[in-house]
This record gives C-alpha cells, structure tokens and sequence, in this order.
C-alpha cells in the first residue's frame, strides 16, 4: 500500500522517520498529488517537536515541488522563519504523476535531484543533524492526498545519481571519437 496524508487547509500534514540521522546520507522519496498544486516536500535534519504555527516542525530543510513544475529547498529555523535556500523550475517535474525527490548530505553541502536528474546543490551549514520525514502543504479547497509510494534512507559517502562537470565546476569535455582527448 501507499502512505497518505491529507491536512486542513492552510497547515502542514506530516509524517517523521523515528530514528536520528547524522550528516552523510541519501534520503529518498517517491510520492505524487493528484489534483492540485501545493507544495509537497520531504524534511530532512529536522526536529519536528515542538510543533509550530501551521503544524510546521521546530526545524528543518524541507526539499520539494509543485505540480506546476516549481521546486524550492527551505530552511525552516525555531523561531518560525521560513528562509527560501533555491528555487527554480525543472522539466523533470512529473505534473500529478510520481516524483523522486533525492537529497545528499555531504556536510556542509546539500545535493539535490528530482527524477534522477541533478538541480544543483547548496552551501548551508547551519543543521548537520535530524530526523527525516515526509509532508505537505495544503492551501487548496480540492484536498488532494499526498501519496508516498517509497522512502528510503542509507548513509553513503558517494552521490546517488551523476554530478555534471559544469556543476562540480569543471569544462565539460565530451570525446567526440576515440583519436580525441
């Protein structure tokens, strides 16, 4: 079967891993809404008791996308401030279908995919530790189910998916033949 969680209108519905993380690990998720566009997103490095206004955890990186093709990475401090880390669209965003969202922790960066394909990755070292989970953000009458068909976690050293040279800061340099090199 599948997890589902449905929220009230203008909160957080949630859901935490039991166990506490450290740096150093790929935490994946498979999940889709069906019928609108809120934010649904995975927390990672968080704490989510106690909880804050809108059932938001105390803290937390909170990576996720909008079924319009939108997708943003969050820093979420006890205070209650939401700091937007990046945002940007993909076209790998499955609108209503089934997402993979992936994130690496190789501290103090952040390494973000959506469907395998690589957006980029983040200097933020001000969590390196904290409980995963899954969420979302209902702000639509329609209510629509968050669906999470997978999540898995494993600690690794080594990215899950391939960096591009551009993003590692390197020229991209593709053989052409075997006489190039």
């Amino acid at each position: 079967g599948y997890y589902k969680a449905v929220g009230p209108i203008n909160y957080v519905a949630s859901a935490m891993q039991k166990e506490f993380f450290a740096n150093d690990y790929i935490y994946e998720v498979t999940m889709k809404r069906k019928v609108e566009d809120s934010y649904s997103f995975i927390h990672f490095m968080g704490i989510p008791e106690p909880l804050g206004a809108e059932n938001a955890w105390s803290r937390s990186y909170m990576f996720g996308y909008y079924n319009t093709g939108a997708w943003a990475l969050w820093r979420h401090d006890a205070s209650g401030t939401y700091t937007e880390i990046a945002s940007a669209t993909s076209p790998f965003i499955r609108p209503y279908g089934w997402n993979m969202l992936t994130v690496w922790t190789d501290y103090p960066y952040i390494h973000m995919w959506i469907n395998g394909a690589y957006l980029g990755n983040v200097l933020d070292d001000t969590y390196m530790s904290g409980y995963v989970g899954v969420g979302m953000y209902e702000n639509d009458a329609l209510k629509s189910a968050l669906v999470v068909d997978s999540a898995t976690l494993v600690y690794s050293a080594v990215a899950p998916y391939a960096i591009t040279d551009v993003q590692l800061g390197e020229p991209l340099h593709i053989p052409l033949d075997s006489t190039t090199e």
